[in-house]
């Protein structure tokens, strides 16, 4: 379906932004999303953050505890990474080590949204290809209205203090003696 608005597309979209490669947000499985869509409460991503425990109260099988789970859930989330939000806006050939590496050079959304061209070519691992994706993303009206809902949610996005990869988080021990050091 070439409609981005037909159901199958929102829950999908939804699906991939919660999901753990993406946001990492708990309890938001196929069920939920597909009941929430159902009785209109969810349009896209951003519309998760306008949830309100009243809303979650009235679909079929939530209690107050699941309600009360999935706002804290949804709370905790907006203190995610900056590549994990970029990841799950779902941009075509963006995944997820390329949002990283896009959340380490440009620290902000609001540097990655307003990233020209030659500033993204700049950045390592990012050719042509992905470069036009991300533009053509960003210049999409129904994107810079999501976007703009997204930043208005209350979403404060931590910056990545070092780049992610096989050596992260390992220590090294040399021994011996160097030259120039004692």
């Amino acid at each position: 379906c070439l409609n981005v608005n037909c159901p199958p597309q929102q829950k999908g979209r939804i699906l991939h932004f919660v999901s753990k490669q993406a946001m990492d947000i708990e309890f938001f499985g196929e069920s939920l999303v597909e009941r929430l869509l159902e009785k209109g409460l969810l349009k896209n991503s951003a519309d998760l953050y306008s949830l309100k425990r009243e809303d979650l109260l009235s679909v079929d099988g939530l209690g107050e505890k699941s309600a009360d789970n999935i706002l804290n859930a949804l709370e905790l989330s907006k203190k995610k990474e900056l590549w994990r939000l970029i990841h799950g806006l779902g941009i075509q050939y963006v995944g997820a080590q390329t949002s990283k590496d896009l959340a380490f050079e440009l620290k902000t959304l609001d540097a990655f949204l307003e990233a020209k061209e030659s500033t993204l070519l700049e950045i390592r691992g990012i050719g042509k290809k992905v470069v036009y994706s991300i533009l053509a993303f960003l210049s999409d009206k129904n994107n810079i209205e999501l976007l703009a809902l997204l930043k208005n949610s209350g979403i404060v996005l931590t910056s990545p203090e070092e780049r992610s990869g096989r050596f992260v988080g390992k220590v090294f021990v040399l021994t011996g003696t160097l030259a120039s050091m004692t």
